[in-house]
């Protein structure tokens, strides 16, 4: 299988990964730079890495691979997934006393689409002005 070494990645979507990347370090309380690094980390370290990749599969249209070359140093589509798999888990336990991510990974992601949505509004109000501006002459 060859890899794809020239993944084209719009704008936008760099702009909902840094939004991603703010959301999930205010509520893991992890510094960002340490999401966008690969080195073994303490646990919620890893676990806020693996929420941003959750998110970012979520909440755009990116595949696995688009993802992991969003990071400064990029991952395989196999760590996306697995990172995947780690917040599915922690989804579906609950918030129990043994599941310590849970109320961040939930925080994460909703801070995460508060954002995402003023994101979107903001482009759409920027869109209809250019749009009005053009057809207003």
């Amino acid at each position: 299988m060859k890899k794809k070494d020239n993944l084209v990645i719009s704008k936008t979507n760099k702009q909902i990964f840094q939004i991603a990347v703010t959301a999930v370090a205010e509520a893991f309380g992890v510094d960002e730079h340490d999401i966008l690094v690969s080195r073994r980390r303490p646990e919620n370290k890893a676990r806020a890495r693996q929420m941003t990749y959750w998110l970012m599969r979520r909440g755009t249209n990116l595949s696995s691979p688009e993802v992991g070359a969003l990071f400064l140093q990029p991952k395989n589509h196999a760590t996306i997934l697995n990172g995947e798999n780690v917040i599915e888990d922690v989804f579906s336990v609950g918030d129990i006393p043994d599941n310590p991510y849970y109320k961040s990974s939930m925080r994460a992601a909703e801070l995460f689409n508060e954002a995402r949505r003023s994101h979107i509004a903001a482009r759409n109000g920027e869109f209809k002005k250019k749009f009005e501006e053009v057809i207003n002459g």
